[in-house]
Parts: structure tokens; sequence; C-alpha cells
């Protein structure tokens, strides 16, 4: 009963939205309370100070110099980690990354139960495995890199085990703008979200820049590491543009929403995903698909809501692939890119419409654009420039 109700709500248009905008005032709602809670929270340490009571000394800097680094790493999207991130992680490591017990690719979702066991106790003994297993063969992880939630891991026993090889956690935090904190049971001691592992990590990774000063003023090491692409993977092509605009992404709200009205202002939009016509398209295809497209088209917002941006993978593949990238108006970008002459930014659906319609007028702007983009993003949003830059800020002399 519960089901259907929910199917007949998602078929009225009207209903739908009302609901949209009841969960977007949510999100912001929450969001704009640790806005307030940390501008009023004092920040006792420097980073610098942070950084040396997590054991990131000069001891154990020069252990590490002229080697080139042990990585564990615990991904979570296949599609997205593989696009790039293990490949040029694996060019400046020596990596070794965590799969499940079948040899699958990422975490087990922590709650869930498999054959009676529950996820986070899975992802807890797999990581123990992998690592006292390495230890062994004297490949002891100079670092494990992570990408994960509280809810991920029985973080008592993962702590006790860090501490007794006196390894270095540090976290990938790429949503925590929105699931910084998430709801949690009461019986349990830490929270779902990314603030759960605060007390197993030693140093976060945030793509989100206002999110820093939270994390230090918790007594967390924390820097902006911005997502990235890989030139291995996007780079420009010399062949036909067949569209005036493309996108990749699934069928759903409010991007079929802004799809539809661009398509109805008559430009040519050809739309890649499954729910639209032309279906899905290989990873492996995506490269090629951009550099058929005169302008590539970016969707910035979050769930339920329009004017809520964070950053998204294809910021930098679009950019990295020679296009010229349309998308949302995230002020995260406009701290990566030059505006209007390596990325365009919108703020709604008629700025969209205007601004592409400009662009498909003028193929000297175009063609400019398309350089700049490529070349800004060739020099500073890959991701083995972000490895480097890392390595660089814990000041390891290492072999790359």
């Amino acid at each position: 009963m519960k089901n259907k109700i929910k199917t007949i709500l998602k078929k009225s248009k009207m209903i739908s939205n009302i609901n949209a905008t009841i969960k977007c005032k949510a999100l912001k709602k929450q969001y704009l309370s640790f806005v307030k809670q940390y501008e009023k929270k004092e920040q006792k340490y420097s980073l610098e100070e942070l950084m040396f009571q997590k054991g990131f000394t000069d001891e154990w800097k020069d252990s590490l110099k002229n080697k080139k680094l042990n990585i564990y790493f615990i991904g979570t999207d296949e599609f997205q980690d593989k696009s790039g991130f293990i490949q040029d992680l694996g060019r400046v490591s020596n990596l070794t990354y965590f799969t499940k017990y079948d040899g699958s690719y990422g975490q087990y979702s922590g709650q869930l139960l498999y054959n009676k066991i529950q996820g986070k106790i899975l992802n807890t003994n797999k990581v123990i495995d992998d690592i006292s297993k390495l230890i062994l063969d004297n490949k002891k992880p100079d670092l494990v890199l992570m990408q994960a939630w509280g809810r991920s891991y029985e973080i008592d026993k993962l702590k006790i085990f860090k501490d007794k090889h006196h390894l270095k956690f540090i976290n990938i935090s790429l949503d925590d703008r929105l699931v910084y904190t998430t709801k949690t049971p009461n019986n349990e001691r830490y929270d779902y979200g990314i603030i759960g592992l605060n007390s197993i990590i030693d140093l976060s990774l945030v793509s989100n820049p206002e999110v820093v000063e939270w994390y230090l003023k918790e007594n967390i090491p924390a820097i902006f590491f911005p997502m990235a692409s890989s030139s291995n993977f996007y780079y420009p092509l010399d062949i036909e543009k067949k569209y005036d605009v493309g996108f990749i992404g699934n069928k759903y709200g409010y991007r079929e929403e802004l799809v539809t009205k661009l398509i109805e202002a008559g430009i040519n939009v050809e739309a890649r995903g499954t729910g639209w016509k032309a279906g899905r398209i290989n990873l492996e295809d995506n490269n090629k698909f951009f550099n058929e497209c005169k302008i590539v088209l970016g969707m910035g917002t979050v769930g339920h809501c329009r004017d809520f941006y964070t950053q998204k993978l294809r910021d930098f593949d679009a950019p990295l692939s020679g296009a010229v990238y349309v998308t949302h108006n995230n002020k995260d970008l406009k701290q990566l890119f030059v505006e209007e002459e390596e990325i365009i930014l919108c703020d709604n659906i008629d700025e969209y419409i205007d601004k592409i319609k400009k662009l498909l007028e003028d193929e000297n702007k175009l063609e400019t654009i398309r350089v700049k983009a490529y070349e800004r993003a060739l020099a500073n949003h890959t991701y083995e420039k972000r490895f480097i830059k890392l390595f660089k800020f814990l000041e390891i002399d290492n072999e790359i």
C-alpha cells in the first residue's frame, strides 16, 4: 500500500514539486545551521599545530624520503573511481585498493546485511585483513586514503587497529556540504555522516571550501581539495561537431526540465543516460561524445534543490576534453576557472538558454573558450596534479 501511494505521488507533478520544495528547504536549513554553528565556534589550534598533533612530524616525513609511497585506497563508486582516479593514483604511488570479499569493487553498504552480517562489519574486517597482509608482505601503507561516512565502519575496532600499527588515515570528503551529518539512530555512538569518522581521521581533503573551517574547529586537519579529472580519459579530439549541446546523466526531475526547455527554445540537445531516447553511454565513449558537442551541459544542483550546488566530476571532465562547458553558478568553480573565459555559469533556465544561444552564434568565441578551458584543466585540475600537491603539502620528498 505504501509503495502504491509513493507511485501515485510521483506521477503528480504538483505534489512532486511541493515535495521537492520541502526537502530542499530542509537541506538548506540544515546547512545554514552548520554555517551559523561554526561561525560562533572557536578554532583552538592552527592547521600546522593540528598536523603535528596527528603525527605528521619531521621524523615521519624523513621516513618517507626517496621512496614511492605505499597507498591503500578505499573507494566507493567503480564508475567514478575507475574513470581516471585509480589510474592516476597508481602512477604516483604503489597502490592497493579495497575490494569486497568476492573481488567486486567498492564498499559494502554499512547498514545492509550480507548473509546475516552487517555491511560495516564486513568493511571493517576487510580493511583490517588487507592491511594486515600488506604489513606481513613488508608493504605497510604509508597512507590509507578513503572515501567514506561514519555509517560504513565499526569505528572503535578500526581505531584500535589503526593506532596499533601507527597508520595515517586520510578521508576524501566529497559531499560534506550535504552529508556532514545525517540521520543516525539514537543508540549509535558515531554519526552516520562524514563527521562520524572524525575519531580515526588524520586529515580531511575537503571539496567544499567553507567546510574546511568546520573540521579545523573540530580539531581535525583539513585542506581544500577540489574534484578533478584525468587527462588520460579526457582530452581534445580533432573530430566533427555533431551536436549543439550534449549532456550525460540520467533523466529525472530538474535535468529533464532543463533539457526539455533548451529543446523547446530550438537548441539541438543530445542527451545520454538512463531514461533518454539514446540510452546510456559507455564510460570509454564519454570523451568522444564530449568532443562531438559544441557545448557540454552541466548541472550543479543537488538533491531536490534548484539553487543549492556542489561540485561535480563533470566540472573537470568536460573542460579537460576541450569542451565549452555551461553549468550552474556554483561559487566554488569561480576559484578554479575564470568565469566567461574558461567556464560559463548560469543561475536559471532562462540564463542557460540565453547564454547557449549567444555562444552558438559565435564560433570564434567557442573556440577561444575551448582552448582556455583545456589549458586551465590540464595545468591545474588533473588527479595527478592533486596528488602531487597533496604530497607537497605533507612535505614528502617522494619518488614519482
